[in-house]
């Protein structure tokens, strides 16, 4: 009988020492940060948006590896503007990748009809097309104003942004604003920042400043924008400030500010 005794102590060692090992094993990524990574593999494994993904993906790339390199150095709220604002550029990334993919076979059934319709239903085809796209009140971009457009939006690494009918257009949510000196948050001194040093190099682009929310945080966020844009050298006769006069933009949060980039 007396043989078993010794069996015990080590039986709690082998235990305390399991625990210990447990406590010192460093925690796994958090649930959000899993869910952000999963998502971005989806895109990435979808070849709508693998192809068309452009800088959009790209500037979910770079914000997903950003929030997961300092996601355990982060406090709470940026934390969580973080993932909100990975989670909009994934959104924004596959939404403009599918128009681009649904733009292209648009363009490739066109070819298509034109190769097998007569000369004559070819070019009516072309001059009603041309009679409605130059009668649309706002145009959609050209196509060297949309090279153009990409080129610009490729500086915009992190930003919520995209390019579409209306032209180049950069998203400013509530969170981007602050009580500070600027009126506004690191993010959003950093979104209006690559913007002014894109702008730049873009001398005959304008910039419309649209607000949303209750009348007078609006137009004092959209004013905030035209500052700060004027601070760092943009003309502000190049700068038009729209109130919107509505909560909310399609697809947008109440409070947000679209700054749109035209030629």
């Amino acid at each position: 009988m007396n043989h078993g005794r010794p069996i015990k102590p080590v039986l709690v060692a082998l235990a305390v020492s399991g625990l210990v090992a447990c406590a010192s094993a460093p925690p796994g990524p958090p649930p959000e940060l899993v869910r952000l990574q999963m998502e971005q593999e989806r895109l990435h494994a979808d070849p709508r948006v693998g192809r068309n993904g452009g800088a959009e993906l790209a500037n979910a790339d770079a914000a997903l590896a950003t929030l997961a390199a300092n996601a355990r150095l982060l406090d709470a709220r940026a934390y969580e503007q973080g993932v909100y604002l990975t989670g909009k550029l994934q959104q924004v990334a596959e939404a403009s990748a599918l128009a681009r993919d649904a733009e292209s076979r648009g363009e490739q059934l066109g070819r298509e009809r034109d190769r097998f319709a007569g000369p004559h239903e070819s070019a009516r085809a072309t001059r009603v097309a041309a009679d409605v796209q130059f009668g649309m009140r706002d145009r959609a971009p050209l196509p060297d104003s949309r090279a153009r457009l990409f080129a610009m939006q490729r500086e915009l690494v992190g930003s919520e942004s995209s390019v579409d009918e209306r032209g180049l257009v950069l998203r400013l949510a509530e969170f981007n604003f602050g009580p500070g000196e600027t009126g506004l948050t690191a993010s959003g001194e950093r979104s209006l920042t690559n913007l002014a040093r894109a702008l730049d190099g873009a001398p005959r682009a304008d910039v419309s400043i649209v607000s949303y929310g209750e009348r007078e945080a609006r137009r004092a966020h959209a004013m905030v924008v035209r500052d700060y844009l004027g601070r760092r050298g943009i003309d502000p006769a190049r700068l038009d400030v729209r109130d919107a006069r509505r909560e909310a933009p399609a697809g947008g949060t109440r409070g947000d500010v679209l700054v749109v980039v035209r030629e």
